[in-house]
């Protein structure tokens, strides 16, 4: 080979070794630096004995202060205090992962807070011909519960046992039903109450709608009665805040498809009389034309229906003329404008007191919704029920959110797990911790509050944790989708640069071969060359 093809041989080979290590020691770890999947690392460990912390037990206690507690009735509180725990146990499954106790305190007027639960005991007199116990739990915002004891009560050295059947049946008992649920030792069978229920938001719109039928429109006087409702709401502010809206809708007629069985009249009624027997044919509730909130709120639509002037619309089997419509909300008949064809009055004026009955309605329905159990009737107590449970609810959801995550970075090892999910699920973890410090060592009359905005902070960011857009859209894309992704523009060029190196040693094997041979005849030639001379 001549000396100028051996240089430019020797210039293709540098030339393709250059490209090749160019390939492995740029190419590649570019190649894996731009193609590797970050993945944070999660506290795994922690959120398994977080999972095992949870399900030993959510132990909160709600305390009741015996008020002014009389001298003849010293140690009341220790005995009721006993009775109350055996009965607290056996209502209770012992491996129920959340637990509700009792703490009975002697309580003073000075002492004791709006929050509390009072118990105040009060001696029938001798002459009172009733001679039996009876119980009264306040409506108002005191949360006092009032215990009527008669002389033959007391001298059986029985209101320890009535004080515990009271505190643990009548106000408690169906909170204990609402743990049984929350902790799923209630079977498979879904209860009317959860099918009712409004899933759980921390931010909810109450949306009030009039909805008239006929051409005469009705007045109104509704600011009232509002303002009022907006007070009520303020008592399940310790659950979710409330944001209360009003509208008023006019329709032409009902439609054809509500199956209303018109009654028979006698010739001195002057309206029409219908029977309502399935209230799913009333209306289509995705037809009422209601307002959509636009930050997407979970909306609990209430509904105040007046029918046409000339008849009157009644619920078969309903004493109040209403319904609920489960998750959605619920729906009162209004009938008051068929009624006000009487002589004297004002047909067209819906007054406050007209309005107060549809609002009771109202209040109950909304209860109703959020899952609130039908006992005790103060609304107080109902809504400090349903707060409680979802504290506890909330925080058995998110431990649960992170394992579910822990158990989905495991199955799919090639999902990222960026930076924010890391610190989410160390805040929700920390928010979990901090709550459930809090629920064990109550130190406040609304210890509950605190937990229960604590704890929906928990869910929130968990939630955000586990849905992280990053993770779930990398879910979507495996190993042999990226493969096809990156074989036409990885396939040509590793196809030339492997078929560049293996002609270049080829050539590089022929010119090692002819060299050998070129040797090979000089020293042939140098041998001979003596041989010749002499």
């Amino acid at each position: 080979m001549a000396e100028s093809d051996r240089k430019e041989a020797q210039l293709r080979h540098s030339i393709v070794l250059f490209i090749v290590l160019l390939a492995v020691l740029v190419g590649l770890p570019i190649w894996y630096l731009t193609t590797t999947i970050y993945r944070a690392n999660l506290p795994e460990a922690e959120i398994i004995q977080m999972e095992h912390s949870i399900a030993d037990g959510i132990d909160y206690e709600v305390p009741f202060y015996v008020m002014n507690l009389p001298s003849s009735l010293d140690g009341l509180i220790d005995e009721a205090q006993d009775l109350i725990d055996n009965q607290m146990n056996e209502l209770q499954d012992a491996k129920a992962a959340i637990r509700a106790h009792v703490k009975l305190l002697s309580g003073r007027e000075s002492s004791v807070g709006e929050f509390d639960y009072k118990i105040r005991l009060i001696e029938r007199d001798l002459m009172d011909e009733t001679d039996t116990e009876a119980v009264y739990i306040s409506p108002g915002s005191d949360r006092e519960i009032k215990l009527f004891l008669s002389p033959s009560v007391i001298q059986n050295g029985k209101v320890t046992d009535f004080l515990m059947r009271v505190v643990t049946d009548m106000v408690l008992g169906s909170e204990i039903g609402l743990l049984t649920e929350v902790s799923g030792n209630s079977g498979n069978a879904s209860t009317s109450r959860s099918m009712i229920k409004i899933p759980y938001n921390d931010q909810y719109k109450v949306s009030v709608s009039f909805l008239e039928e006929g051409d005469e429109p009705l007045r109104w006087d509704v600011k009232p009665v509002v303002d009022a409702f907006g007070k009520y709401l303020s008592v399940l502010d310790s659950y979710a805040n409330f944001t209360l809206e009003t509208q008023l809708g006019y329709y032409e007629a009902l439609p054809e498809t509500a199956n209303l069985e018109k009654l028979e009249k006698a010739d001195e009624e002057s309206v029409d009389i219908c029977i309502l027997k399935d209230t799913s044919t009333f209306m289509d509730y995705s037809e009422w034309g209601l307002d959509q909130d636009v930050q997407l709120l979970p909306t609990i639509n209430l509904v105040v229906y007046a029918p046409n002037r000339n008849r009157k619309i009644l619920i078969a089997n309903s004493t109040t003329n209403s319904f609920i419509v489960p998750q959605w909300g619920g729906v009162v008949i209004y009938n008051g404008a068929a009624d006000g064809n009487k002589p004297g009055k004002d047909n067209l004026l819906v007054s406050t007191e007209d309005l107060e009955p549809v609002f009771d309605i109202f209040a109950s329905q909304i209860l109703q919704l959020l899952g609130a159990p039908e006992s005790p009737k103060s609304p107080f107590i109902r809504a400090d029920m349903i707060t409680r449970v979802q504290c506890a609810q909330n925080l058995l959801k998110s431990v649960d959110n992170l394992v579910s995550l822990i158990k989905l970075t495991r199955e799919l090892p090639t999902i990222p797990i960026p930076e924010i999910t890391m610190q989410e699920v160390e805040e929700t973890m920390a928010l979990v911790n901090k709550s459930m410090i809090i629920m064990k060592s109550w130190n406040e009359s609304d210890w509950w509050n605190q937990v229960n905005e604590l704890s929906a902070r928990a869910v929130k960011i968990s939630d955000k944790a586990f849905f992280q857009k990053d993770m779930v859209q990398q879910a979507f894309f495996p190993e042999d989708h990226k493969m096809a992704v990156y074989m036409p523009l990885l396939g040509p060029f590793a196809t030339i640069m492997v078929l560049g190196l293996a002609r270049s040693l080829k050539e590089r094997i022929k010119m090692k071969k002819d060299e050998q041979a070129n040797d090979e005849k000089v020293r042939l030639r140098t041998e001979n060359e003596p041989t010749a001379g002499k």
